[in-house]
């Protein structure tokens, strides 16, 4: 996960409202298990469309 990603998430870690029950296990996972991993691409733009949506 490049530092931009790790703050995206970081970011969507810090709300708690808007974000769907597919979101927040996405978000969840992402945390849990991807911090130290490059992300694919399709996690990638996964992350950055919750993301932009919620904030």
């Amino acid at each position: 996960m490049t530092s931009e990603q790790e703050k995206l998430l970081d970011e969507l870690l810090e709300k708690d409202s808007g974000l769907t029950g597919w979101e927040m296990d996405f978000i969840d996972d992402m945390d849990q298990k991807f911090r130290e991993r490059p992300l694919s691409e399709k996690q990638a733009d996964a992350l950055l469309r919750v993301w932009e949506k919620v904030m």
